[in-house]
């Protein structure tokens, strides 16, 4: 639940940013870089939260299945339920978050030019 908590709170953070951001920023055609920037990371926050609900989920309904009958697959599975599942998910989701950040600036420095 702690990792729940602490998505719901990022989003409510970029919202509030975005918010601040929207009465800030003088009106245009379009969104601003910062703008998108925020949202993707919103994007990302939520896909983060769906994948912690997700592997608990997983792990509440397969690890009891794997326990009742033995054997090196499941064993080797039940395990990769384990940390190994937690850390291949946060590794995806930095480099997301990192790719999010290379765009924007890059996107940045070609208007600087």
């Amino acid at each position: 639940m702690s990792r729940l908590n602490v998505g719901l709170t990022n989003i409510m953070t970029m919202t509030f940013i975005l918010g601040v951001m929207a009465d800030k920023i003088p009106r245009t055609g379009n969104i601003p870089l910062l703008g998108i920037y925020i949202i993707l990371n919103l994007v990302i926050m939520l896909i983060a939260i769906a994948i912690v609900t997700a592997i608990t989920e997983l792990r509440r309904w397969a690890t009891p299945k794997l326990k009742m009958k033995r054997s090196a697959l499941r064993t080797q599975l039940e395990i990769f339920l384990g940390p190994p599942l937690e850390y291949t998910s946060a590794i995806i989701l930095e480099l997301m978050t990192c790719a999010n950040f290379l765009v924007m600036v890059g996107f940045w420095f070609d208007d600087g030019s």
